[in-house]
């Protein structure tokens, strides 16, 4: 796995103000670095474990568990009925009238409250997810 393909801090630190307890295998110091929770050894263990399970929070705060997108899509689902989806646009040659790049959809309780038009086009998934799950948060704070 690779980096990008773990939330950002903000988004992180938002999850954790709303709820979000999933086991992850990275996590981010109160500087926002980010640090993966293996363990070297010669036998394969399980390492996904939330990051209140190895850090004493009252003495070390500011620790924030760094979930991969899949993990935030499938909380916001579970816990909140919020499904996202995104769509690739991509038309050959670029034209002023055929849209191109990434768009996300958010769906709540199977209704469409935030549609592609209203935020755009993204250049890459991460991009759009990030909007997407921000979007998606703000819905679950209202």
């Amino acid at each position: 796995m690779e980096e990008k393909e773990f939330v950002s801090f903000e988004i992180a630190v938002k999850l954790k103000e709303l709820g979000f307890d999933k086991k992850t295998i990275t996590w981010f110091n109160p500087n926002g670095c980010f640090f993966w929770k293996f363990i070297g050894g010669e036998e394969e263990k399980d390492y996904t474990v939330s990051v209140k399970d190895i850090i004493d929070f009252e003495h070390y705060p500011g620790y924030f568990d760094a979930p991969t997108y899949q993990q935030v899509r499938d909380w916001l689902f579970d816990e909140h009925s919020i499904w996202i989806t995104l769509e690739h646009y991509d038309h050959g040659e670029p034209t002023h009238k055929l849209p191109r790049g990434f768009a996300f959809f958010i769906e709540v309780h199977g209704y469409c409250e935030v549609g592609k038009s209203k935020h755009g086009y993204f250049n890459d998934q991460y991009e759009a997810l990030n909007k997407a799950i921000e979007e998606a948060l703000k819905l679950i704070e209202e």
